[in-house]
Order: C-alpha cells, then structure tokens, then sequence
C-alpha cells in the first residue's frame, strides 16, 4: 500500500478597494489604466508594498491596512 499526498493550489482571492481622485491621484489612476491586466495585481502589490516601505520609514504608525470581511 502506497499513500500518495498531493497538495492542492492555494489560492488568495484579495479584493481591494481604492478610492481615486481626478487631479489627485492622477499618477496612479494613469498606472492602472495603462498596466497589461495580466500583470495589474502583481504591479498594484509591488507599488503598495513600496508605499508602505516608504510611509513606514517616515512614521511607523502610517503602515496599516485596513481590512474588511464582507
């Protein structure tokens, strides 16, 4: 008798929500309309990450995300 263990594909579904304002956030309004979709989750965690870097070097307490569970 053999015991044979496969391992199913994780996956993480993560929906975010951003609220983007014309002449604010017009850089990143213009990163997302522009980036191939294949590649906008990856690119978008990238930017956030980088984002997160930078907002914690200036103030630990800006690194925080907000989550919901709906």
């Amino acid at each position: 008798m053999s015991i044979q263990s496969k391992r199913a594909r994780e996956k993480l579904v993560l929906s975010i929500h951003f609220t983007l304002y014309p002449g604010v956030d017009n850089n990143f309004i213009r990163f997302i309309q522009t980036t191939p979709r294949r590649n906008l989750a990856r690119r978008v965690c990238e930017v956030i990450d980088a984002y997160l870097s930078i907002a914690h070097q200036n103030d630990p307490e800006k690194r925080s995300v907000e989550v919901s569970h709906e």
